[in-house]
């Protein structure tokens, strides 16, 4: 039937058309482009934010590298101490983070500052993943073992899963433990150690380890003679 119209009444069809539906369909193309520009500066926005935080991260690396074990320069301390807290700050929700909170807590213990260390170790904690959980409480157990806090050390040092941390985990039980006169028990961890790497040698250190688990076995105290 429209092919019947005039011209003129094609146009007017049109306007009434666009006077009914105009603002609508403005609206949606403007939702539309409003999504993808917004889905665009949000995913380089990420890309940014990523490599902004991968930057000073490797920064922070370069800056702590020393040869030879080498200490820190003062200088170089405090480069790091920046990077750090620019990563904590800026980027808080990032691996870079919690990484680098890791990397603090290791320059406090080397400073014999374990208070700094605790807190650190608990930032890295807060970042939820679980890599990152199971060596920072790992870490975080070592520290409060140092500072005689074996009720929380005991806490960080629980570990139910089997794979390659397994047995790391279960000495340091042992070794919380014996700090804390707890014989049999201790003995009872350094054995599930010793089980755990004789069943799954997880790397060419696992002879080592059984080595030093076995002087820490028979460094233990008879049954029976523990005065």
């Amino acid at each position: 039937m429209a092919d019947h119209l005039s011209d003129e009444e094609q146009l007017q069809v049109l306007k009434n058309w666009w006077s009914e539906n105009g603002r609508f369909l403005i609206g949606a193309i403007a939702i539309g482009l409003t999504a993808y520009f917004g889905w665009q500066w949000w995913t380089q926005y990420q890309k940014d934010y990523s490599e902004g935080a991968a930057a000073i991260y490797t920064d922070l690396s370069e800056t702590v590298a020393t040869a030879n074990g080498e200490d820190l320069t003062e200088e170089q301390q405090k480069t790091a101490q920046f990077l750090i807290e620019q990563l904590q700050s800026d980027y808080e929700n990032t691996l870079y983070a919690a990484n680098a909170s890791m990397l603090a807590a290791k320059l406090a213990v080397e400073k014999d500052d374990l208070p700094t260390a605790e807190s650190e170790l608990k930032k890295a904690l807060h970042y939820n993943d679980e890599d990152v959980n199971t060596i920072a409480s790992l870490r975080l157990a070592k520290v409060y073992l140092a500072q005689e806090k074996y009720d929380e050390a005991l806490v960080m040092a629980t570990y139910d899963k089997n794979d390659a941390f397994a047995a790391t985990y279960a000495v340091l039980r042992g070794d919380v433990l014996l700090a804390k006169g707890d014989i049999e028990l201790a003995r009872n961890a350094y054995q599930q150690a010793m089980g755990l790497l004789t069943a799954n040698p997880v790397d060419r250190n696992s002879g080592l380890q059984r080595q030093l688990l076995e002087v820490k076995l028979s460094n233990l105290p008879a049954v029976g003679d523990q005065s």
